[in-house]
Protein backbone atom coordinates (compact mmCIF):
# COMPACT_ATOMS: atom_id res chain seq x y z
CA UNK A 1 0.00 0.00 0.00
CA UNK A 2 1.25 3.42 -0.69
CA UNK A 3 2.59 5.97 1.98
CA UNK A 4 -0.11 8.52 2.56
CA UNK A 5 1.61 11.46 3.86
CA UNK A 6 -0.94 13.67 5.04
CA UNK A 7 0.84 17.62 4.48
CA UNK A 8 -2.06 19.31 6.98
CA UNK A 9 0.05 18.04 9.91
CA UNK A 10 2.82 19.57 8.81
CA UNK A 11 3.62 23.21 11.13
CA UNK A 12 3.49 26.08 8.09
CA UNK A 13 6.58 27.83 10.29
CA UNK A 14 8.37 24.91 9.83
CA UNK A 15 8.22 24.45 6.34
CA UNK A 16 8.97 28.23 5.83
CA UNK A 17 12.09 28.15 7.85
CA UNK A 18 13.76 25.10 6.44
CA UNK A 19 16.56 25.45 3.87
CA UNK A 20 15.14 23.19 1.24
CA UNK A 21 12.08 25.82 0.59
CA UNK A 22 14.28 29.16 0.18
CA UNK A 23 13.26 29.09 -3.35
CA UNK A 24 9.63 29.08 -2.98
CA UNK A 25 9.50 31.34 0.04
CA UNK A 26 12.27 34.36 -2.00
CA UNK A 27 10.94 34.24 -5.13
CA UNK A 28 7.59 33.30 -4.54
CA UNK A 29 7.36 31.45 -7.75
CA UNK A 30 7.01 27.94 -8.40
CA UNK A 31 7.22 26.70 -11.96
CA UNK A 32 7.38 23.12 -13.81
CA UNK A 33 5.93 21.07 -16.74
CA UNK A 34 3.71 17.94 -16.79
CA UNK A 35 1.75 15.93 -18.38
CA UNK A 36 -1.88 17.07 -18.67
CA UNK A 37 -3.11 13.01 -17.34
CA UNK A 38 -0.86 10.00 -16.85
CA UNK A 39 -1.15 7.33 -19.75
CA UNK A 40 -1.78 3.97 -18.54
CA UNK A 41 -0.41 1.07 -21.18
CA UNK A 42 -3.60 -1.83 -21.19
CA UNK A 43 -2.84 -5.35 -21.35
CA UNK A 44 -4.01 -7.59 -23.86
CA UNK A 45 -6.49 -9.21 -20.79
CA UNK A 46 -8.14 -6.05 -20.11
CA UNK A 47 -9.02 -5.37 -23.40
CA UNK A 48 -10.14 -8.86 -24.32
CA UNK A 49 -12.45 -8.28 -20.68
CA UNK A 50 -13.43 -4.85 -21.99
CA UNK A 51 -14.56 -6.12 -24.95
CA UNK A 52 -16.14 -9.50 -23.73
CA UNK A 53 -18.00 -7.33 -21.48
CA UNK A 54 -19.13 -5.09 -24.59
CA UNK A 55 -20.12 -7.95 -26.85
CA UNK A 56 -22.80 -9.57 -24.01
CA UNK A 57 -24.51 -6.21 -23.11
CA UNK A 58 -24.55 -5.49 -27.46
CA UNK A 59 -26.18 -8.82 -27.99
CA UNK A 60 -28.59 -8.58 -25.00
CA UNK A 61 -29.75 -5.11 -26.15
CA UNK A 62 -30.22 -6.24 -29.34
CA UNK A 63 -32.07 -9.31 -28.03
CA UNK A 64 -34.34 -6.95 -25.86
CA UNK A 65 -34.71 -5.29 -29.04
CA UNK A 66 -33.04 -2.01 -27.48
CA UNK A 67 -31.30 -0.73 -30.61
CA UNK A 68 -30.01 2.26 -29.37
CA UNK A 69 -28.44 1.54 -26.03
CA UNK A 70 -26.65 -0.46 -28.41
CA UNK A 71 -25.69 2.03 -30.55
CA UNK A 72 -24.82 4.45 -27.54
CA UNK A 73 -22.80 1.34 -26.11
CA UNK A 74 -20.64 1.19 -29.40
CA UNK A 75 -20.07 5.12 -29.65
CA UNK A 76 -18.97 4.86 -25.85
CA UNK A 77 -16.07 2.35 -26.92
CA UNK A 78 -14.68 4.41 -29.46
CA UNK A 79 -14.82 7.09 -27.33
CA UNK A 80 -12.65 5.07 -25.02
CA UNK A 81 -10.44 3.58 -27.61
CA UNK A 82 -9.68 7.21 -28.96
CA UNK A 83 -9.40 8.71 -25.48
CA UNK A 84 -6.60 5.36 -24.94
CA UNK A 85 -4.78 6.34 -27.66
CA UNK A 86 -4.04 10.13 -27.47
CA UNK A 87 -1.31 10.89 -26.19
CA UNK A 88 -0.72 13.67 -23.10
CA UNK A 89 0.56 17.10 -23.78
CA UNK A 90 2.91 19.01 -22.03
CA UNK A 91 1.89 21.67 -20.07
CA UNK A 92 3.22 24.70 -17.92
CA UNK A 93 2.62 25.43 -14.61
CA UNK A 94 2.71 28.64 -12.59
CA UNK A 95 2.57 29.62 -8.89
CA UNK A 96 2.97 33.43 -7.82
CA UNK A 97 2.03 35.76 -5.71
CA UNK A 98 -0.43 36.42 -8.85
CA UNK A 99 -2.13 33.42 -9.01
CA UNK A 100 -1.88 30.46 -10.86
CA UNK A 101 -1.38 29.79 -14.36
CA UNK A 102 -1.90 26.85 -16.73
CA UNK A 103 -0.48 27.49 -20.33
CA UNK A 104 -2.16 30.53 -21.14
CA UNK A 105 -5.13 30.78 -18.67
CA UNK A 106 -4.74 32.82 -15.23
CA UNK A 107 -6.65 32.29 -12.08
CA UNK A 108 -6.05 35.30 -9.51
CA UNK A 109 -6.82 33.93 -6.00
CA UNK A 110 -9.73 35.94 -5.57
CA UNK A 111 -11.35 33.74 -8.30
CA UNK A 112 -10.64 30.50 -5.94
CA UNK A 113 -12.09 29.28 -2.86
CA UNK A 114 -9.64 26.67 -1.50
CA UNK A 115 -6.75 24.14 -2.52
CA UNK A 116 -5.83 20.46 -1.28
CA UNK A 117 -3.10 18.64 -2.13
CA UNK A 118 -4.05 14.82 -3.27
CA UNK A 119 -0.56 13.03 -2.52
CA UNK A 120 -0.02 9.35 -2.43
CA UNK A 121 2.83 8.53 -4.38
CA UNK A 122 2.83 7.28 -7.20
CA UNK A 123 -0.75 6.65 -7.82
CA UNK A 124 -1.80 10.20 -6.66
CA UNK A 125 -0.15 13.60 -7.25
CA UNK A 126 -1.93 16.40 -7.83
CA UNK A 127 -3.19 19.51 -6.65
CA UNK A 128 -7.05 19.96 -6.80
CA UNK A 129 -8.05 24.06 -6.76
CA UNK A 130 -11.91 24.99 -5.65
CA UNK A 131 -13.26 27.65 -8.01
CA UNK A 132 -15.63 30.08 -7.33
CA UNK A 133 -17.16 30.16 -10.91
CA UNK A 134 -20.61 27.79 -11.32
CA UNK A 135 -18.92 26.06 -14.19
CA UNK A 136 -15.46 23.82 -13.99
CA UNK A 137 -15.41 24.63 -9.77
CA UNK A 138 -13.24 22.01 -9.61
CA UNK A 139 -9.10 22.52 -11.42
CA UNK A 140 -6.70 19.27 -10.88
CA UNK A 141 -3.29 19.93 -11.89
CA UNK A 142 -0.82 17.33 -11.68
CA UNK A 143 2.01 18.02 -9.70
CA UNK A 144 4.58 15.06 -11.47
CA UNK A 145 7.48 15.78 -9.64
CA UNK A 146 7.17 18.78 -7.49
CA UNK A 147 7.56 18.74 -3.74
CA UNK A 148 4.28 19.26 -2.86
CA UNK A 149 5.51 20.99 0.44
CA UNK A 150 6.82 23.45 -1.02
CA UNK A 151 3.43 24.02 -3.09
CA UNK A 152 1.34 23.98 0.27
CA UNK A 153 3.31 26.86 1.88
CA UNK A 154 3.32 29.27 -1.19
CA UNK A 155 -0.42 28.60 -1.19
CA UNK A 156 -1.25 28.50 2.24
CA UNK A 157 -0.74 32.53 2.05
CA UNK A 158 -3.34 33.13 -0.44
CA UNK A 159 -5.74 30.42 -0.13
CA UNK A 160 -7.61 28.07 2.69
CA UNK A 161 -6.60 24.87 2.83
CA UNK A 162 -9.83 22.47 2.68
CA UNK A 163 -9.68 18.58 2.78
CA UNK A 164 -11.31 17.41 -0.30
CA UNK A 165 -12.42 13.78 -1.38
CA UNK A 166 -11.40 12.09 -4.85
CA UNK A 167 -14.73 11.91 -6.92
CA UNK A 168 -16.40 9.15 -7.68
CA UNK A 169 -15.44 9.44 -11.38
CA UNK A 170 -11.78 9.56 -10.58
CA UNK A 171 -11.64 6.75 -8.13
CA UNK A 172 -13.19 4.67 -10.78
CA UNK A 173 -11.26 5.73 -13.68
CA UNK A 174 -8.41 4.92 -11.70
CA UNK A 175 -9.44 1.39 -10.95
CA UNK A 176 -10.13 0.74 -15.05
CA UNK A 177 -6.62 2.01 -15.79
CA UNK A 178 -7.74 5.27 -17.20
Amino acid sequence: MANIVNLKNIKKDTIDNTSDYTFSVKKNQIEWTAPEFEKKEKNQLWILILGLIVLIVIIYSIFTKNYSFAIVLLLACACLYIYDKKEPKEFNFSLSHRGISIENKNYPYNELKSFWIFYEPPRLKQLTLISKKTFNPRIQIPLDNQDPNKIRSLLLKYLPEIEEEESLIDVLADKLGF
